[in-house]
């Protein structure tokens, strides 16, 4: 006998929320470019959407442009400064000539850049260089060296992260989330299933998984750049890229983006506390969403979160500085070589 539910007893649907209002947002869709001074007009160095409020987060905007030319950033930052010397670095600029002082970008107080005006455009430029305007490029992740920690440092936001830092509206299920990493992250031989994890950006535990920080599609480089030495965890028998130091529990949903390099974590300063956090930043909008509305849409789904636990917690930030750099070899980001068809270029560094 078939026995039917009782109309009292079913659940409300739940609808999805409202689609974004396309004209009161669409100062989001805009997209902020840095181009480099000897190749203009053409592709940029970095083409970001403004998804920072209409512009993007300046650190994320600097560090960029200073991956893509080669690890050249300075602690200065390319920021305003009456120290003569400090015209040696890289800043961004308003002029293609590195000479042009009074053309340096005038950083606002909320650290947000807007898109460039009409009839201007923002620039790299690099005074040391001895060439002027020209200055080399990275033209691919592959061939991109890492920071040695002598030499040239891990970028200070990067290394100011606190390890501290924490939700502070944890419950019971988080304090036992964390409980489960830090054995995890011991000599514990023990794999987490992905069932007893929730994702770290929608704190959800249906239909979660891991997502790799460097890519498995990256290992001849993790490997030939000794990447293993930063491993935090002893899960030898993992492999290097499938450790627990290099895997961050995602919904299948933002898995896919943040597998895909359309999400990264890029470190913002609050200047509420003088602390720099590491949210959620969408460095690329998926190609596959033509309409505006669904960009929006993933801009309010995926877009500056703190994740949490904080990642810092149990991934090296040699890797959460590489994933940042990882995302910006892309051609929807650094679009100057879209045109170089038929070039080539010499093989990455085995």
């Amino acid at each position: 006998m078939l026995i039917m539910a009782s109309v009292d007893n079913l659940t409300p649907r739940r609808f999805a929320p409202a689609f974004p209002n396309v004209e009161a947002n669409r100062y989001l869709l805009d997209y902020v470019k840095v181009h480099h001074p000897e190749f203009y007009p053409g592709g940029a160095l970095s083409s970001q959407p403004a998804c920072d409020g209409g512009g993007v987060h300046y650190t994320g905007l600097y560090y960029a442009c200073c991956v893509v030319a080669g690890n050249i950033w300075h602690p200065m930052e390319g920021r305003d400064s009456t120290k003569y010397e400090e015209y040696d670095h890289p800043f961004l600029s308003t002029s293609r000539d590195p000479s042009d002082r009074e053309a340096r970008l005038t950083i606002p107080d909320d650290e947000i850049i807007r898109p460039a005006p009409i009839g201007k455009a923002y620039f790299f430029p690099v005074p040391s260089n001895t060439n002027h305007r020209r200055y080399a490029i990275v033209p691919s992740f592959d061939h991109r060296i890492p920071p040695d920690g002598v030499k040239i440092k891990i970028p200070a936001p990067w290394l100011s992260l606190d390890p501290l830092h924490d939700d502070p509206n944890s419950n019971n299920s988080y304090r036992s989330y964390r409980e489960c990493f830090a054995t995890l992250a011991s000599s514990s031989p023990q794999r987490p299933s992905p069932q007893d994890l929730i994702c770290c950006l929608t704190k959800e535990y249906l239909s979660v998984d891991f997502c790799r920080v460097i890519p498995k599609s990256e290992e001849r480089w993790f490997i030939g750049n000794d990447m293993q030495k930063y491993s935090t965890s002893n899960d030898q028998h993992n492999g290097p890229l499938n450790r627990i130091c290099n895997v961050m529990p995602f919904r299948l949903d933002a898995l896919g983006y943040f597998g895909q390099g359309h999400l990264s974590l890029v470190p913002k300063l609050d200047k509420s506390t003088g602390l720099y956090t590491l949210p959620t930043h969408a460095v690329r909008y998926p190609k596959e969403l033509l309409n505006p509305r669904g960009r929006l849409q993933f801009h309010d789904i995926f877009h500056n979160y703190l994740l949490y636990p904080h990642p810092i917690k149990w991934i090296p930030v040699e890797y959460l500085f590489t994933r940042f750099a990882w995302t910006l070899f892309s051609d929807q980001v650094m679009t100057l070589l879209n045109d170089a068809k038929g070039v080539t270029f010499p093989p990455a560094p085995s």
